[in-house]
């Protein structure tokens, strides 16, 4: 059985295998004893990597990106942000995918132990180099029915950004392999949300395919299980549908309008504030992250303006909260909402502003 995907791929597998060489004799010479595991996590890491084939050919490649964790004391030394750039670089243009290598603190596995990115990482993952048992030690303390709504909330949050970018490419007539890898991305992470909404949540994806499959889901949220098939169809096997225009857009319209009812309803139980419109939701009065202090959400605003030329609003709220607020209302069916409010400049179009913000605070 395969370490990296869900069937056997000889040559793929041969190819990651000299990766990983390369990968452990760079860590052991520029890394040594600083640093005490580099751990693949992603799809690849827990065994669920995409592949693609071509369809000319029958010759397979990587599709998903490498997604390397670090786990040392001293993440943000010379020596260690020398080795990630390097090791990123000509990983990167070696295997044809992005490799990319998240520097961490040892602790931070201890005290995110509840986060998503975690929970999978932990129950699914490949040690590289270094301490081969680090993460297993928290497994037992690692239960995914345990989620916080916070997760699923973030969770929708980035795929339902991913959805807007689609809509914003089709209709300038863009990349379909784009479009098409966002809309099945939301598709997956909608059964996942409720998954978590629930308290169902599995950290393997064709487990959570199954739970879906077994649960009794009401009628508002049915469809999910045929677009978490489908999304984990495209996961393993990447490739783009010939569609129509009008195709895609009817597809982005159904996704948008499970996205934000699903969204306003965890967001719902979380905030504990009944929401059932995007403008109830993007109008909430209080704090969409009440643990962030309103001190250091002023003080984030003021680096903002200096820093970047404009903050998000209102500035009393964590940043990430404008940006949820203002893609509910560019999401929903309504034409004369103003997401630019949320901005308290728009430097370029809403887009690309939308953009640079969510690279910083997603």
């Amino acid at each position: 059985m395969s370490h990296f995907f869900p069937a056997e791929h000889p040559s793929l597998e041969a190819k990651l295998e000299a990766h990983f060489a390369r990968a452990r004799n760079g860590a052991e010479s520029k890394l040594g004893k600083s640093a005490t595991a580099l751990i693949l996590g992603g799809g690849y890491g827990r065994g669920e990597g995409g592949v693609v084939t071509n369809r000319n050919d029958g010759t397979e490649s990587l599709f998903n990106d490498l997604d390397y964790f670090l786990f040392t004391e001293s993440p943000d030394t010379p020596s260690v942000e020398s080795w990630r750039t390097i090791f990123e670089k000509e990983e990167s243009k070696a295997l044809g995918i992005d490799v990319e290598v998240k520097a961490l603190p040892a602790k931070d596995a201890h005290s995110s132990i509840n986060s998503m990115m975690f929970t999978d990482l932990i129950h699914g993952h490949y040690s590289v180099w270094g301490d081969p048992s680090f993460l297993l030690k928290l497994k037992p303390n690692c239960n995914p029915n345990n989620l916080p709504l916070i997760e699923a909330t973030r969770l929708l949050w980035n795929r339902g950004t991913g959805l807007y970018f689609a809509r914003c490419e089709l209709e300038r007539n863009g990349e379909a392999n784009f479009i098409e890898r966002n809309l099945n991305k939301l598709k997956l992470a909608l059964g996942d949300a409720w998954l978590i909404l629930n308290g169902k949540y599995a950290p393997h994806v064709r487990t959570r395919a199954e739970l879906l499959d077994q649960t009794n889901i009401d009628s508002d949220f049915e469809v999910l299980k045929e677009w978490h098939r489908k999304g984990v169809i495209f996961k393993f096997q990447p490739e783009v549908q010939t569609r129509s225009k009008e195709e895609r857009y009817a597809d982005i319209n159904k996704l948008s309008t499970v996205w934000l009812k699903l969204f306003l309803q965890i967001e719902t139980k979380r905030l504990s504030t009944q929401f059932t419109v995007a403008d109830q939701y993007a109008t909430y009065s209080k704090q969409l992250f009440p643990g962030s202090g309103i001190m250091r959400n002023c003080a984030l605003a003021i680096r903002d303006e200096l820093k970047r030329g404009s903050h998000l609003r209102p500035f009393t709220d964590y940043p990430r909260g404008a940006l949820m607020r203002a893609l509910v209302l560019l999401l929903s069916e309504r034409q004369d909402s103003n997401p630019e409010k949320y901005f308290s400049k728009i430097n370029g179009t809403l887009e690309t502003d939308y953009l640079r913000w969510w690279a910083h605070y997603s």
